[in-house]
């Protein structure tokens, strides 16, 4: 992250986005085969995309958290 701390970029957001669509895919992919046996027709594409957007929302959410809190050194609150 190239931002200051407490401060966000436009790279700390398309970190934040690709987290966030990196997370979708796995919380979809885990969906379909724990829940049907890997049967896309037999699928509860409801409960699975509510469970996906959910997690993409708190994925979301906690890397633009997890940018506020390391300044551009890596440092976590500039100190650790």
């Amino acid at each position: 992250m190239n931002s200051d701390l407490f401060r966000l970029n436009s790279r700390d957001f398309i970190t934040a986005l690709a987290n966030a669509a990196f997370a979708a895919i796995i919380i979809t992919l885990y969906g379909v085969v724990t829940a049907s046996g890997f049967d896309l027709f037999s699928a509860n594409w409801f409960a699975i995309g509510k469970t996906a957007i959910n997690a993409v929302f708190i994925v979301f959410i906690s890397s633009l958290g997890a940018a506020l809190g390391i300044d551009s050194k890596g440092k976590v609150l500039g100190a650790i």
